[in-house]
């Protein structure tokens, strides 16, 4: 995170000596050392009256590469602003969001999202991992890993990250991932990235709204996919990469390659498609020309209950997360019709880092 210091904080620690505020500013420095956090100065602070303060000269180095780099020009996308909340002013806006009883603010400015953390808080908040909450650990995992270190211009893999303690992924549980987040209350920098479900378009994102509602309530970022599961972000040539190492490519299942962009993104990718879906007109509408295709043995089945299971179009099973692995084969353009959801995430995870 890109964090800044009001200037009455300093000046409680470099003129009044307060102990507290001294411990908290040089646990700072000490996450700054670390490379776990990005700290820099606001207009009206000089870096000669932090290192000529007694406290704070064993972090000179520090302090005087901060000063080279300060708050002069682009501000960051979002920025934590260290403050006091009984002296923070914000005009009255109703986009500003009020969270742990007023010991966080968050409001937008222009093209940049200032959290205002209360210093109380700023151990538990700045001091632990980046969380990210999915619903399955292993395959929502390697999604994340796999589109993290594809996109990201950032030297450090997100096993990097988690290895050094500033990531951390959360199994949620598939259905319990609102307890899971009601666990995370203390203050701290948390994403909650969920699957749509979606079926075909119009769908309903409704179930969702309580796993919204709770990661309102706390400040958390919450991440609905556009698409139905993570599975339906692997591009094309990395399922056929790894199709031919589990030497499963056949033409059946090479169908799947025929669907257009809409229908892949609603596409079952581990069940597949069968007799039973197409009851759903909606689905008939998405899935038109296989319907057209099929139209006389799916209808046949609809009157018989033993092959509504029978497959339309195959999927690829569940362990097909797994085609994540080759995405090192594709290039960005494999990636075009989800690229900039995929960077939007990846852009998220790096601001709140």
């Amino acid at each position: 995170m890109v964090i800044s210091i009001s200037s009455k904080i300093w000046q409680k620690a470099i003129l009044y000596n307060d102990k507290d505020i001294i411990k908290l500013i040089k646990l700072i420095l000490n996450l700054v050392e670390l490379g776990k956090h990005e700290l820099i100065f606001e207009n009206n602070m000089i870096e000669q009256d932090i290192i000529s303060c007694a406290h704070f000269q064993s972090y000179s180095e520090i302090i005087k590469n901060i000063g080279k780099h300060s708050f002069y020009s682009k501000l960051p996308n979002r920025l934590i602003r260290i403050t006091q909340k009984e002296v923070l002013k914000l005009p009255i806006d109703s986009n500003i969001k009020i969270h742990y009883n007023g010991n966080k603010v968050v409001h937008k400015e222009s093209s940049t999202i200032f959290e205002y953390i209360d210093i109380s808080i700023i151990n538990s908040y700045l001091n632990s991992p980046l969380y990210i909450v999915v619903e399955n650990k292993d395959s929502d995992g390697k999604f994340i890993r796999s589109i993290y270190n594809f996109i990201t211009n950032n030297n450090a893999t997100m096993q990097d990250l988690e290895l050094s303690g500033k990531l951390k992924i959360v199994h949620g549980g598939g259905g319990n991932v609102g307890l899971v987040l009601e666990t995370y209350v203390l203050p701290c920098r948390l994403i909650c990235l969920v699957d749509s479900d979606k079926k075909y378009p119009q769908d309903s994102l409704q179930r969702k709204d309580g796993l919204r509602i709770i990661c309102d309530e706390c400040g958390h970022d919450f991440i609905i996919l556009s698409r139905r599961e993570i599975e339906n972000y692997i591009p094309d040539k990395a399922l056929i990469s790894w199709q031919k190492k589990q030497q499963s490519y056949n033409d059946d299942i090479n169908m799947y390659f025929d669907l257009d962009n809409k229908q892949k993104s609603y596409f079952d990718l581990k069940k597949g498609l069968k007799i039973k879906d197409f009851k759903d007109h909606r689905i008939r509408e998405l899935y038109s020309n296989i319907y057209d295709k099929y139209e006389e043995v799916i209808n046949k089945g609809f009157q018989c209950n033993n092959v509504l299971n029978k497959e339309i179009l195959k999927g690829f099973g569940s362990n097909v997360y797994n085609a994540f692995d080759e995405i090192a084969v594709c290039t960005k353009e494999d990636l075009k019709d989800f690229y900039d959801e995929l960077n939007e995430i990846v852009e998220l995870i790096n601001n709140r880092i």
